[in-house]
């Protein structure tokens, strides 16, 4: 059977987490209210990591609520 796992996103660093407390910064802002999905696998040689100044690998949203 497979388990169904609510993922938010922090507000503060975009990062998708399933827990109450952002592993990326610490962050407890979080929101399901996001778009889009990106997986960022080596942070320091990723565009698209600069352009959402993601310095971590991980789950990230596009574009998260304020």
């Amino acid at each position: 059977m497979n388990k169904i796992v609510a993922v938010k996103a922090c507000k503060s660093c975009k990062r998708l987490v399933s827990e109450k407390i952002c592993p990326g910064c610490g962050g407890r802002e979080l929101t399901s209210d996001f778009e889009g999905y990106l997986f960022i696998i080596d942070a320091s040689k990723s565009v698209f990591a600069q352009i959402i100044h993601a310095s971590l690998k991980g789950e990230y949203a596009l574009r998260v609520a304020k």
